[in-house]
């Protein structure tokens, strides 16, 4: 399946613009969202594939676009997303 067409079917929390693909995630605080992103950073380090986060009181955008194919949106952006979607995803 291409990689656009998962967005669109798997990312339902996703904005895909001509940048990438983009959520921002709302946490309880500073701390939480500092947590967040050391947890969304190691998977990152540890898949080789690198998001932009920006880290506010209570929240954290992440940013995802593959740069070298030629800045598109490809499978690494959607598998990582989705993992952030299952380590963001509610209790229950």
């Amino acid at each position: 399946m291409d990689p656009l067409d998962r967005v669109r079917e798997e990312l339902l929390d996703w904005e895909l613009d001509d940048d990438g693909i983009h959520r921002t995630i709302e946490v309880d605080d500073y701390g939480a969202a500092m947590a967040l992103t050391v947890r969304i950073g190691l998977e990152a380090q540890r898949r080789n594939h690198h998001p932009d986060i920006t880290v506010g009181w209570g929240t954290v955008k992440v940013s995802l676009v593959t740069h070298d194919a030629d800045s598109s949106v490809t499978d690494k952006d959607v598998d990582l997303a989705a993992w952030i979607d299952g380590v963001t995803a509610p209790a229950g």
